[in-house]
């Protein structure tokens, strides 16, 4: 793997990202996008920021933070998707309804494990799945019918980077997210 990378996100399960394709099809957008679309095996929300080129004590200090990490689930619900940006950097994202507050703590958590062991805060996150980095066109706001829920369970930490041409993450580690009593769906 090259120009590798460590981070901390959330992936949605296979029913997820099903419903979500299934849109972009319903509309042609996947077409649309060609090769330009980021694979599906890859979609992702960000937890954390990129660890660039790490070394096995850094990895072993993320795996630290992770299994410190304590967060109750959190319920998205994706209802939009927008394309902007210009040249080269459009970007086709994916937008989940609000900003729970199990969002927020959920980043907190991580930014705190982080800390407790010594590496940067990240920067933070909104709820959202990129599509594509590099859309071919700006894109007005798509609704989606009905949203789509994604209830993140996990946390994972995955190593990214290409291999055989192909971009791709691999899950390095994984710690479950606390069930809450209170859990509904916005």
């Amino acid at each position: 793997m090259t120009d590798v990378r460590y981070l901390f996100v959330a992936m949605p399960p296979a029913e997820v990202q099903q419903a979500l394709l299934a849109f972009l099809m319903q509309h042609g957008l996947d077409a649309r996008l060609g090769t330009a679309m980021f694979a599906v095996k890859n979609w992702h929300q960000s937890l954390s920021d990129r660890f660039w080129d790490p070394s096995e004590a850094l990895i072993d200090t993320l795996r630290r933070a992770g299994a410190m990490v304590s967060a109750e689930v959190v319920p998205l619900l994706f209802n939009r998707l927008i394309g902007t940006g210009g040249g080269a950097q459009i970007h086709w994202t994916l937008h989940a309804r609000g900003k729970p507050g199990a969002f927020g703590d959920l980043l907190d958590a991580v930014d705190e494990a982080l800390a407790a062991v010594g590496l940067p805060r990240g920067p933070k996150h909104q709820p959202h799945i990129t599509v594509s980095y590099c859309a071919p066109s700006p894109l007005p706001t798509l609704r989606l019918r009905p949203p789509v829920p994604w209830l993140i369970d996990e946390l994972l930490l995955v190593r990214g980077g290409v291999e055989n041409g192909e971009y791709r993450y691999e899950v390095d580690s994984h710690w479950p997210l606390i069930a809450s009593r209170q859990l509904r769906l916005l």
